[in-house]
C-alpha cells in the first residue's frame, strides 16, 4: 500500500513500462544524446584532471 492509495506495485510497474516505452517512440534520439553528453562530460574531466596535475 502507498501513500497514494494506489495499492497494486504490478500494476504501477506495468504502467511505468509502458509510457517508459512511449516515450522512447516518441523521440528515439533522446538516449543517444544523452549517452553523449555523459561521455563528453567524464572525458573533460579527464582531460582537465590530466592537464592540471589533479591527484599528483
Amino acid at each position: 500500500m502507498t501513500l497514494s492509495g494506489k495499492g497494486d506495485p504490478r500494476e504501477r510497474r506495468e504502467h511505468a513500462k509502458n509510457y517508459r516505452h512511449e516515450v522512447d517512440a516518441k523521440r528515439p534520439w533522446l538516449f543517444p544524446v544523452l549517452i553523449g553528453a555523459a561521455v563528453l562530460v567524464v572525458a573533460a574531466v579527464v582531460v582537465y584532471a590530466l592537464l592540471t596535475g589533479v591527484g599528483a
